[in-house]
């Protein structure tokens, strides 16, 4: 029999699954046509997703004999995991995190460098991973709830998978005549993991607040003052407006400091910036450093540093100063420095240091940073070299388009309508001076419409708006969804942990942890507590059923002000000493 890759894919996806999840899963069916119904149900959402990765062994022109090499090492690296999952747990449930965490010298398996497949494995590995990933979380809570969401879980996943597939060979088929090879295949292996990071995060069964940026994204105003001429410039959507945005930030290579609230979505517009390169014509990309990530850092990093970072394990040691300082003066490569207000105040100076040697040494890049408004001065120093953007509120358009989006695409309680009148409801909050103020930042409008579906009704004034939203988060699973958890944890005892741990972010102007860092304050915590729960068992049950904490690898709260809520609420409340 002929080798066939469509076959041997789908007989590969059929393993990973059934091994992680599948298995146990069957064994407590009796009926034996249910049992038949549930395993057709599995392979065919198995064969949508493995029918989309056919053309990346096609486009690579490999012969048969290399194609099977590369299926079979996948089966053999990712058996392994399966049988010791604590590799894919500490990867944040992300094929293309587990991938870089299992290669991270850069070396992959013999076979494939003998064949030079690296390319090829590179692509391959983390989609198929994310079958592992993604399929015995659906199954295992399908399992608990009784099938009674049928098979609707299974085909989103398939759908999405697929569909990722898809967009990345496109991208790679389009850009395929490039000269410059290696930036293509960086490109190639950005956009796989932007892809997969984006799309992933709206199924993950255990963020019940999580909608994939793609479904939930409305662009936001913004507003350039132009300081030699006192112009106030605009940007707006809709109307094609992205298209321009994409060319004044990227196609330009603007120099540009973006300005916005706690909850503006300036974090959010900087990955959909990042994501909409890949769709235009050239082969250019955005390399996005989150400042806090740095803070720890010395020296702090140098561009071609922080450009092979984004290049993957395999790719890192291609990227040499040479090109990278040909991509810059390219104009190739845009910077995006996300977060200068999460830097300590006594950080900024050197920052602002670093930032400005950076400025002079990428050429004709692109170099875009964000923040929020600070007290210190360090702003007015930046705006001096940087254009000024402001990110405004929402207007009532917006306002409605993100109404309709969320409800349309958020996990909501289950057999809740999911239409509302959003021009009505708009107009109440707008009309309301306590929850106007509120209404035209995303993270905001995101929480008035979660405790809103909720209750019905929201309660007066922000702190209390938080304080029920925060509420609602850490009980939402257990007394909405009815999905019985690993452990009991009483939810008084999760706000403290939870508290706790703002409070010590604050305290030491930290605005993440790394596991080997938060499991001992989840520790103190617990036994000041007099709880027996063990920390990472605690701690995984706050990441997977509250969605107000982001883990594991490296632990932040969901956003900024979740974190300056608890901490302010400990200060009123004067219950804590540290």
């Amino acid at each position: 029999m002929p080798f066939d890759v469509g076959h041997a894919l789908f007989e590969l996806g059929k393993y990973i699954v059934k091994k992680a999840s599948a298995d146990y899963l069957l064994d407590g069916v009796k009926v034996f046509l249910k049992k038949r119904k549930i395993e057709n149900t599995i392979d065919n959402s198995i064969a949508q997703i493995v029918e989309q990765l056919v053309p990346f062994f096609q486009n690579e022109r490999i012969s048969e004999s290399q194609s099977e090499l590369v299926i079979q090492t996948c089966r053999d690296e990712l058996s392994e995991l399966i049988t010791d999952p604590r590799e894919i747990f500490a990867s944040s449930m992300d094929g293309q995190k587990v991938f870089d965490r299992r290669y991270a010298d850069g070396r992959l398996p013999e076979a494939i460098r003998h064949e030079k497949l690296e390319d090829l494995y590179a692509q391959i590995f983390p989609q198929i991973a994310n079958l592992v990933c993604a399929y015995p979380p659906a199954i295992e809570q399908w399992k608990i709830q009784g099938f009674q969401d049928g098979f609707r879980r299974l085909d989103e996943i398939a759908a999405t998978l697929s569909g990722v597939a898809n967009k990345i060979d496109q991208i790679a088929s389009r850009d395929s005549d490039s000269a410059d090879l290696l930036l293509l295949r960086v490109r190639q292996s950005l956009a796989q993991r932007v892809e997969f990071q984006i799309e992933l995060s709206g199924l993950r069964g255990d963020q019940p607040n999580a909608v994939p940026l793609e479904n939930c994204f409305v662009f936001p105003e913004l507003s350039l003052a132009q300081q030699d001429k006192n112009l106030i410039r605009e940007l707006r959507a809709p109307a094609g407006m992205k298209d321009a945005t994409v060319f004044e930030f990227g196609e330009k290579k603007q120099r540009a400091l973006i300005i916005g609230p706690p909850g503006s979505g300036k974090s959010t517009l900087s990955s959909w910036f990042q994501r909409s390169q890949f769709a235009q014509p050239g082969v250019c990309i955005t390399c996005i450093t989150r400042l806090r990530d740095l803070v720890k850092a010395n020296p702090l990093p140098t561009k071609e540093e922080m450009l092979r970072t984004i290049s993957g394990p395999h790719l890192r040691e291609e990227v040499s100063s040479e090109r990278v300082r040909t991509w810059c003066e390219l104009g190739q490569i845009t910077f995006i420095l996300d977060g200068f207000d999460q830097l300590p105040l006594e950080l900024r100076d050197t920052f602002l240091a670093w930032i400005d040697e950076l400025y002079f040494a990428i050429g004709q890049a692109g170099l875009i940073l964000t923040s929020r408004p600070l007290t210190s001065s360090h702003l007015d120093t930046l705006s001096e070299r940087l254009f000024t953007w402001q990110l405004r509120p929402f207007d009532e358009p917006r306002i409605i388009d993100y109404i309709i989006r969320w409800y349309n695409h958020a996990p909501l309680l289950p057999g809740t309508p999911r239409s509302i009148d959003a021009v009505a409801l708009a107009k109440k909050w707008q009309d309301d001076p306590t929850l106007n103020p509120l209404v035209g930042t995303p993270l905001m409008l995101a929480t008035l419409l979660m405790v809103h579906h909720l209750d019905g009704e929201l309660p007066s004034g922000r702190a209390n708006l938080y304080r029920r939203y925060v509420d609602g988060m850490l009980g939402v699973w257990d007394s909405r969804w009815g999905v019985p958890p690993a452990i009991q944890i009483k939810q008084e005892l999760k706000h403290k942990i939870l508290t706790r741990l703002a409070l010590h972010l604050h305290l030491e102007q930290l605005e993440q942890l790394d596991d080997l860092e938060i499991l001992p304050q989840i520790e103190c915590t617990l036994r000041d507590l007099s709880c027996k729960l063990t920390p990472i068992n605690v701690l995984n049950h706050l990441r997977e059923r509250s969605g107000l904490l982001i883990g594991p690898g490296t632990w932040s709260f969901v956003h900024k002000s979740v974190a300056e809520f608890l901490v302010a609420s400990a200060i009123c409340d004067g219950d804590q000493v540290d």
